[in-house]
């Protein structure tokens, strides 16, 4: 027979993504209209990738104590991997005109969280108390490995720059990217940096309930 008292949970779930990055349809200096550029226009080229897998591992349990007292806990682990390579928006050189920056990075992330809390029902004359004490604990860890790179005979040593392209005639191609060279170039738009966050927190809490009070009645 299911034990109605305590039950346990565990669930566990796969994800993976081929794509690429979609940073939005670029637009003419200086010009407002929305149809400036088509709405289908990408800086991406072929070539470019986002691949990204995902593992989510849940724990809950849940257990009745007495009739007026429970415990719930939950546990989530939640893995992300993303491999991206992608032709971006480095500046306007006119206009209708960009330069294209390349990078490629590897962006894994952890993140472990806990939800641990005791509901105790009491009650006081007509005041019915539902009391809950909870804990809860974040943490996150990311490391970012990422590289930029660039075409130091045509543009400039340091320049992060691989390519130019019109917007108003734009070209997609497999670009020579086994041919770009390592560049100390450091865009902070695009950058994102290696971190560690965590946060925790104690709370109490009393639900209050009152029995409506009968209205008197008239006598007959």
């Amino acid at each position: 027979m299911p034990n109605d008292k305590f039950q346990v949970h565990l669930d566990f779930s796969v994800s993976h993504l081929n794509s690429v990055l979609d940073r939005g349809q670029p637009g003419i200096v200086n010009d407002r209209s929305l149809t400036a550029t088509p709405v289908s226009l990408m800086i991406s080229q072929p070539g470019d990738y986002l691949h990204e897998t995902d593992i989510a591992t849940a724990l809950s349990l849940s257990w009745k104590i007495t009739n007026r007292l429970t415990f719930n806990s939950g546990y989530l682990n939640y893995i992300t991997r993303q491999e991206v390579a992608e032709h971006g928006i480095n500046s306007y050189v006119a206009p209708d005109s960009v330069s294209l920056y390349y990078t490629k990075w590897q962006y894994p992330t952890a993140t472990n969280s806990i939800n641990s809390y005791f509901n105790y029902q009491a009650r006081t004359g007509k005041i019915t108390h539902l009391l809950l004490l909870g804990y809860d604990f974040v943490q996150s860890n990311d490391n970012l490995n990422q590289q930029y790179y660039e075409l130091p005979g045509q543009f400039g040593s340091g320049s992060g720059v691989v390519a130019t392209m019109s917007l108003r005639n734009p070209q997609h191609f497999a670009r020579p990217a086994g041919t770009y060279q390592i560049s100390d170039f450091d865009n902070d738009a695009t950058n994102v940096d290696d971190a560690v966050y965590h946060t925790q927190g104690v709370y109490l809490q009393d639900q209050l309930s009152m029995e409506q009070m009968e209205a008197a009645g008239n006598p007959a």
